[in-house]
């Protein structure tokens, strides 16, 4: 079973990844840029299932965390592909996921270890 620390390490790899694909690029850039477009859907889809598979009782522990807003972004992705505003997942990206990263690396000393060993792999 994947634990809550799972999930989140999840969350923090699919996060910082996503830092490292956009690294030194601008707005125009990514929007420019079908294949940097794909790769964001592709991190906010794994960061909104992970957030929507920690449990109930750590989401109610933890409320600052925006756990459905998370998932609710990933269904508009995976779901609602059509409509994807791509300038709303570069503020994801770009302001949003360093926020959340904050968050999620201040409560992950809160859970007990990941199960998993070294960098999650998609």
């Amino acid at each position: 079973m994947i634990s809550d620390a799972d999930r989140v390490t999840h969350m923090l790899d699919a996060i910082a990844k996503m830092r490292i694909s956009l690294e030194g690029m601008s707005k125009a850039e990514f929007l420019g840029n079908d294949d940097k477009k794909a790769v964001a859907e592709r991190y906010i889809m794994i960061v909104g299932e992970a957030a929507h598979m920690v449990s109930r009782e750590t989401q109610e522990r933890f409320p600052q965390i925006p756990w459905l807003d998370a998932n609710d972004m990933r269904n508009v992705v995976a779901h609602e592909y059509m409509q994807v505003d791509y300038n709303e997942v570069w503020n994801v990206a770009t302001v949003d996921f360093p926020k959340l990263e904050e968050q999620l690396l201040a409560i992950r000393k809160y859970l007990p270890p990941p199960d998993l060993k070294g960098d999650f792999q998609q």
